[in-house]
């Protein structure tokens, strides 16, 4: 793979991982996200389902990972990097 694909690609891949960052309140349902931008000192807890919680923070974990995993793989291609990771 020459350079400049692998430097598209990294930024390809920088950028997906900003956009779930950005995105993530659309994305994901976690009602702690807001819960933590505003005065939580003095509120209750959000009313929340845990297994869709759960269920949502694990695929962010998952999407992210396999993005991270993916920039790795494009600037070493290295599987001992990937098991390390």
């Amino acid at each position: 793979m020459n350079r400049s694909v692998k430097i598209i690609l990294v930024g390809v891949g920088i950028t997906l991982l900003v956009l779930l960052r950005m995105f993530e309140e659309i994305l994901f349902h976690d009602p702690l996200l807001p819960f933590f931008k505003t005065v939580h000192t003095t509120s209750s807890l959000p009313t929340m389902h845990v297994a869709t919680v759960i269920g949502h923070v694990m695929l962010r974990f998952l999407l992210n990972s396999l993005v991270s995993l993916g920039i790795l793989w494009v600037l070493f291609q290295s599987k001992d990097i990937l098991k390390f990771s």
